[in-house]
């Protein structure tokens, strides 16, 4: 490989890498999932001053304390301050050098995102360049910068002779390889990219466990001291006696537990369901239905023994019949709405905890194996949302939008510098026979110091170097190849028989030597 194609595969990959490192802080405006913004005015002082270039990245949730833009409808332009509380409402923000609350509270969906890093004074420095003015004249530096490495001139040494205007590059076997590889890049990368935009740029993500619902069942009762209860309390698992206690305190203790952010509100009630479990049941509420918002509340409810009892007896009265004992199953019933993770969210949790009352006591049910009941209940909930869809690529997991930009941009680097590989070629082919030979076979052609005088059975000087290669595949040997500053001499050996093919010389430039310079007196 030549040095001039060394360094255009060394400065692909360069290209290469620095795209895909691009692609890592590519704005949002181009797919990317950075937002870029210069800071204005001074509410943020002294972490951020004007002309300051922030970076802004999406969070998949946002907090007291962190630092957010969002985008105010009332100035009509991005702000970034800080979160100082959060309420039903949404965000509350304040500039840190500000003695005020921002107006608008903004949701999380409405946040662009939250501060990643900050480049003093770059803002001022990249405002410049958005000016028509400034950016021409980036452009046109750009393009007078060197591209590559220029060819010295070969000195005249005032003989006359002239550079070899006619004998291909040497190293031209180099860049037909570096060109024949950075077209099968090419395409590779052009496939990627059609096949990224064949896929859909974001997908529905299940998550099976977003959340999970909890709620620990507990009663509490007041009673006369004695054998029973020597302090006079009853506690959750304990049997209540009816003679000793007259009303028990129900709970039910209410949480949501998520990684994500949660945003939610609901109700809950508490409601104790009497049956005989022959078909006969009555619902009596322990207490008013009550509203809460945020992931966690607490039902409470008073179950009053003596009315229990004397709804029984009622029963027992109307119907004729009475039972040895009676179910009494405590429901509490939670419903929630709102937002998990940015997912709407609706769930409904309703346990049930029995109890079993008879003429003495109202105890809980014990398992079928005789083990303590469970009295937390537990539910998990999923959630659905839009992610970016990526692809697999050599075991590793890339966006597609990421591979769209990879693909198009990298068969762009490839494409060009294959081209650029494949000029010289091209123009060596147009300048001379020789290096149009040296393009077409390249790969047959085995270069000489000096090609053979003569051969036992003769020479045969051909007037064709189609005719040469010929005879070269016919004899499955290479062709040689001596060049000169002139010409270029092809010879194929087959049998005994010396073939041989010969470019036409290349007439040199006459030569002009410097004007003559007149000679004063």
């Amino acid at each position: 490989m030549g040095r001039i194609g060394a360094r255009i595969l060394f400065g692909c990959i360069a290209l290469l890498v620095g795209a895909m490192a691009w692609m890592g802080l590519a704005p949002a405006a181009l797919g990317g999932g950075i937002t870029y913004a210069t800071i204005t005015g001074s509410s943020m002082e002294p972490e951020l001053h004007q002309g300051d270039l922030v970076m802004l990245r999406p969070a998949p949730a946002y907090r007291v304390g962190d630092v957010v833009g969002y985008h105010d409808p009332n100035v009509g332009r991005l702000v970034l301050h800080r979160i100082i509380a959060e309420d039903e409402a949404g965000f509350t923000l304040q500039g840190d050098n500000n003695d005020f609350v921002d107006p608008v509270q903004p949701r999380g969906t409405q946040i662009v995102g939250r501060l990643w890093t900050s480049v003093p004074e770059a803002g001022a420095v990249v405002g410049r360049f958005r000016e028509p003015g400034s950016a021409a004249i980036l452009v046109g530096a750009l393009a007078l910068l060197p591209t590559g490495s220029r060819r010295r001139r070969r000195p005249d040494d005032g003989t006359g002779s002239a550079p070899r205007t006619g004998a291909p590059s040497r190293d031209m076997e180099g860049r037909r390889g570096m060109v024949a590889a950075l077209t099968v890049l090419a395409v590779a990368l052009a496939a990627l990219a059609g096949y990224a935009y064949s896929r859909p740029s974001t997908e529905t993500l299940t998550i099976p466990d977003a959340y999970e619902q909890t709620g620990a069942f507990g009663y509490r009762a007041e009673a006369r001291a004695g054998a029973a209860y020597p302090d006079g309390v009853v506690r959750t698992g304990e049997a209540v006696f009816p003679r000793l206690s007259r009303q028990v305190q129900m709970s039910f203790d209410y949480r949501v537990v998520s990684d994500e952010r949660t945003d939610l509100s609901g109700r809950g009630s508490l409601t104790a369901v009497v049956s005989d479990g022959l078909g006969w049941s009555r619902a009596v509420p322990l207490g008013p239905e009550r509203t809460f918002r945020g992931d966690a509340t607490t039902l409470t409810g008073t179950l009053r023994l003596d009315r229990l009892r004397s709804v029984v007896r009622s029963f027992e009265r109307e119907t004729g019949t009475k039972a040895t004992g009676y179910s009494v199953d405590i429901t509490p019933r939670v419903s929630i709405e709102g937002e998990v993770g940015g997912s709407a969210v609706a769930s409904v949790l309703a346990p049930s905890f029995s109890m079993r009352l008879d003429g003495a006591r109202l105890a809980l049910l014990s398992s079928p194996t005789g083990e303590p009941v469970d009295l937390v209940a537990r539910r998990n909930g999923r959630i659905s949302r839009e992610a970016n869809a990526s692809l697999s690529l050599m075991g590793i997991a890339l966006p597609v939008y990421q591979a769209r930009a990879i693909g198009l941009l990298g068969f762009e680097i490839a494409f060009g510098a294959a081209l650029l590989l494949a000029l010289p070629m091209i123009m060596a082919a147009r300048r001379s026979e020789a290096g149009a030979i040296r393009m077409r076979m390249g790969g047959r052609l085995l270069d000489v110091a000096e090609l053979p005088a003569s051969a036992p059975g003769g020479c045969i000087d051909l007037e064709r170097m189609a005719d040469l290669a010929r005879v070269a595949d016919r004899a499955d040997v290479p062709i040689m190849v001596a060049e000169t500053a002139t010409r270029a001499r092809y010879a194929v050996v087959w049998g005994n028989v010396l073939y041989r093919y010969s470019t036409r010389p290349v007439v040199a430039p006459p030569h002009r030597g410097p004007a003559p310079v007149a000679a004063r007196a």
